[in-house]
Order: structure tokens, then sequence, then C-alpha cells
């Protein structure tokens, strides 16, 4: 019997600091800010809930 895809999940990237001051990214590559990281931490716990 074949498997089916039940569901998909679409993550964004955590906050950045650009994120927080309103200023575009482009293809900068900005680290996340301690909200980002807390952003990971959470969205990692509840996905492995999953």
């Amino acid at each position: 019997m074949s498997q089916h895809v039940r569901s998909v999940f679409l993550v964004r990237h955590g906050r950045t600091s650009y994120n927080a001051a309103h200023r575009l990214q482009g293809q900068v590559d900005i680290p996340l800010d301690e909200v980002g990281r807390w952003q990971v931490e959470r969205t990692g716990e509840t996905l492995r809930e999953l």
C-alpha cells in the first residue's frame, strides 16, 4: 500500500534585528536575535511533540 502525506508544515525563520527594525533583508544573512532563537527553540519543541 502506498503512503500519502497527511500534513505539510511551513516554518519561517525566526526574528532578526532587521525584522524588529522593519528593515528589508534581501539576500544578506542576518543572524537571529534573542527572540528569534527563542522562537526556533519553541518551534522545535512543538514539532517534536507532533
